[in-house]
């Protein structure tokens, strides 16, 4: 009995100690084991441009520091960076354009410009402007990127989204279809009585535009600055300006030229959101004979809302 005992503690201790020694050397082998190793990835040369880009644009610098960095930077990044590097200029031009604005509005600024240009255009041959300040002003306007205009009256700077047309070869079909829209709507300038400068049908194809890069573009980053353009050209051509309007202040009856207009819409399946609430205010405006009534104006106003829903859902 007694070494049957003995050999069953003997056992025990084998195992014990067995599983010890396991332990062990899987404790050495846990701590000798060697810890994986990270490698860090080395930034592209068209990450470090951007990177760089970054500080640039931290620093609040001058527009022509901006400009000379994308000229000499936007060949070595692929599309969507140097589609990045245009929106990063337009948006130093945003910046800035307070301030040249806040500039031309001195009267004595106007006072130069009346007297330089004898309330005519800009010319674009700038020897003949004899003001030496003033020529000097207007071509640092066009080396950033702006032109100088007769808006409302007044002689003042808006960005020129022409200068961009060199950067176009580099930059997304997106961004330079987005660039092309912000010319047309710079190239609407009013003069001091708020008259429609362009025709009514020229309005209604520019809402067709905005509209069209909202749906092809539906993520794109510039889509609220779209949409805010697709907007004013609706309120446009429903309501047109104090000096153009829809409906004339005199006898409310429908502008004959916005009406020739109207008429000329195809009012088939197109896709398009805004014909497809147009073609009901063409409905009701005709059954109130195309005067501005209380159910005008409503169905108008309805046109707007169910458009502003669109972008919110």
């Amino acid at each position: 009995m007694n070494k049957i005992i003995g050999l069953v503690v003997t056992s025990a201790l084998i195992v014990t100690g067995c599983q010890a020694d396991k332990a062990q050397v899987n404790e050495v082998e846990y701590e000798t084991r060697p810890a994986k190793v990270v490698e860090k990835r080395e930034p592209t040369e068209a990450e470090k441009i951007m990177e760089d880009f970054n500080r640039l644009l931290a620093k609040e610098p001058r527009e022509d520091e901006v400009y000379d960095f994308i000229k000499s930077k936007i060949k070595k990044v692929p599309k969507e960076y140097a589609d990045e590097l245009v929106i990063g200029y337009e948006r130093v031009q945003n910046s800035t354009y307070r301030n040249r604005h806040q500039f031309m509005m001195k009267d004595e600024v106007q006072a130069i410009c009346i007297n330089n240009f004898k309330l005519g255009g800009v010319p674009e041959d700038l020897s003949t402007v004899k003001d030496v300040g003033l020529r000097i002003y207007i071509d640092d306007l066009k080396k950033t990127g702006y032109k100088l205009v007769v808006k409302d009256g007044k002689y003042l700077p808006e960005i020129d989204y022409t200068f961009y047309d060199g950067f176009k070869p580099y930059i997304s079909e997106e961004m330079i279809t987005y660039l092309d829209l912000m010319e047309f709507r710079k190239e609407l300038l009013f003069d001091a009585d708020q008259r429609l400068p362009i025709t009514w049908d020229e309005v209604f194809d520019r809402i067709i535009k905005f509209e069209s890069f909202l749906r092809r573009f539906p993520d794109s980053q510039k889509k609220d600055t779209v949409w805010l353009n697709y907007e004013y050209y609706t309120k446009l051509y429903l309501y047109g300006t104090e000096g153009t309007p829809a409906f004339n202040h005199s006898n409310n009856e429908l502008d004959d030229w916005l009406k020739v207009s109207y008429s000329n819409i195809y009012l088939g399946n197109t896709g398009s959101e805004f014909i497809k609430y147009f073609r009901d205010y063409l409905q009701v405006m005709d059954s109130e004979e195309y005067v501005l009534t209380e159910v005008v104006d409503s169905e108008r106003n309805t046109v707007l809302y169910n458009l502003d829903m669109q972008l919110i859902y």
